[in-house]
């Protein structure tokens, strides 16, 4: 009689492991996906030792007779630009300290013009310098313009992003420049994600300039951490805070830090703002006025408002007519219209490439917002500005028009 329960004894455990290994391999199926997700996500030639970043470009002087070319080398060695009006590049610019990491500014160039250029060095040879790119200085005058917006490229936990895609969108768009409001890279110590961000960046910054501003993740709020941010990039001024002239616009790049649970202008911004403000404000060439920053005033997003940053410096904004605000910091999209005498636009759009906030609200200052990822983008011709919010599928989220 004990026959028949061992076979049943035998029989149940059979089941059970039958059981067992299809969760075992239901549990593997899920499973490798994800652990794909997390190791290819962020596998690519940044991760190369021999890694080294073609050129990009940048202003830190006048933008109608002026480039910054920045490129690095493997290892140290000697730099070469050759450039001209025409592919064959007859000037050459050379200096023969070796560094692994170049910049050669170009001047007395011509505004309005669009120039050719190659880097290169005596060794070694690199792929990137088989290429000749190409460049538009500013026009002279008053002249149709357009730019583009871009916030919070970095990666997530996961080597997730998004911002591939969003700079390919705005390759498509052919804009004159490129301005980034911070948060470039999640990690400002992690040389694997200045790397990739350069790498994915390429086809579009070297052509086009960026024009950056410091986020917290590019100094992870230590100021000695922001040292590959001040590296890499060639800016005006002391380039942490700067601006800078195109066509009739100007453009003011600020540089906000977050110390003991406040936000804040950092060093003596206050009193270089005030004085760059009313000059631009006072100049008849002049009939736009940006600024960028990292971190918003106002805001719907998971961070919110940031009141200490409005008592510093809101009052002007408003004191010298500012026309539009760009920031990022929150992952979300947001457009408001401040109100006062006059009003100010301020858009916050931090989604060039970082994991999205879980949800966006709304404040009585907000004209449209959503979770997104995209750019903004800027088109001004003479005294009519058009806004556009794009997301990484080329479809217009949000938009306006302005006439003065």
């Amino acid at each position: 009689m004990s026959k028949p329960k061992k076979d049943n004894l035998k029989s149940q455990l059979k089941g059970h492991l039958i059981l067992n290994l299809k969760k075992f391999i239901i549990f593997i199926i899920i499973l490798l996906p994800l652990t794909g997700l997390l190791f290819f996500n962020n596998y690519g030639p940044w991760l190369d030792p021999l890694f080294s970043k073609p050129p990009h470009l940048s202003w830190n002087r006048d933008p109608q007779t002026s480039i910054g070319i920045t490129w690095e080398t493997p290892i140290p060695t000697d730099t070469i630009v050759r450039y001209g009006v025409t592919p064959d590049c007859k000037n050459t610019v050379s200096d023969s300290t070796f560094s692994m990491l170049h910049f050669i500014n170009l001047t007395n160039l011509e505004p309005n013009t669009t120039y050719y250029y190659q880097v290169g060095c005596s060794f070694p040879f690199l792929p990137y310098m088989i290429f000749t790119y190409t460049f538009e200085t500013a026009p002279a005058g008053t002249q149709p313009f357009k730019f583009a917006i871009i916030s919070d490229t970095q990666q997530d936990d996961f080597g997730i992003c998004q911002h591939q895609k969003v700079i390919s969108s705005i390759t498509t768009m052919n804009p004159d420049f490129l301005i980034h409001t911070g948060d470039i890279v999640a990690d400002s110590g992690r040389l694997d994600q200045w790397n990739r961000i350069f790498y994915e960046m390429t086809f579009l910054t070297c052509n086009k300039p960026i024009m950056p501003c410091l986020g917290n993740h590019d100094y992870k709020y230590a100021w000695i951490a922001a040292l590959p941010y001040l590296y890499y990039f060639n800016l005006p001024n002391n380039e942490l805070f700067y601006s800078y002239n195109y066509s009739n616009a100007h453009f003011i790049s600020l540089c906000v830090g977050y110390n003991d649970g406040l936000w804040s202008l950092i060093g003596d911004q206050r009193e270089w703002l005030e004085n760059d403000l009313e000059i631009a404000s006072q100049s008849n060439e002049i009939d736009w006025i940006f600024v960028y920053f990292h971190a918003p005033m106002f805001s719907s997003g998971g961070f919110g408002m940031q009141p200490d940053l409005t008592v510093q410096f809101w009052d002007l904004f408003e004191k010298y007519n500012v026309d539009v605000i760009f920031n990022g910091h929150d992952h979300v999209y947001e457009r408001m219209y401040i109100w006062g005498n006059p009003g100010i636009h301020n858009i916050v759009f931090g989604g060039g490439g970082g994991a999205l906030d879980v949800q966006i609200g709304s404040n009585p200052w907000t004209v449209a917002s959503t979770l997104s990822y995209g750019f903004g983008f800027v088109q001004v011709d003479n005294k009519t500005l058009t806004y556009q919010a794009i997301n990484t599928e080329g479809q217009v989220i949000d938009w306006f028009t302005w006439s003065k």
